[in-house]
């Protein structure tokens, strides 16, 4: 989202507070949040009021694997996520397997 498309960002994070996806809308909020900060728009402190009343947070993911028959996993949340994607970059480069996101 440029500083240019805040307006219209907002009107649509509107819109969407208005539907049923409101407590599903961690990435959008995210989305509008990092672009406030980046333009300095003092309209970052309503998105994270937003964030905050609605509850909303990221969803870990879990990435099962086996290596030498031995199951492991890695866990995307806010603290490990340079690690999972790091290790979804080096899967993807070096190996023929894709994998398959499931809720």
């Amino acid at each position: 989202i440029s500083a240019s498309q805040l307006d219209a960002a907002f009107g649509l994070l509107q819109r969407l507070h208005d539907s049923p996806l409101a407590g599903r809308s961690y990435q959008c909020h995210l989305a509008l949040l990092e672009a406030c900060r980046r333009a300095g728009d003092a309209r970052a402190a309503q998105v994270q009021a937003s964030i905050d009343r609605l509850g909303l947070r990221t969803i870990s993911t879990v990435c099962k694997y086996v290596v030498d028959g031995k199951e492991m996993q890695q866990v995307n949340g806010a603290e490990n996520n340079v690690v999972a994607e790091c290790f979804y970059q080096r899967v993807c480069q070096e190996t023929a397997y894709r994998p398959k996101g499931e809720v």
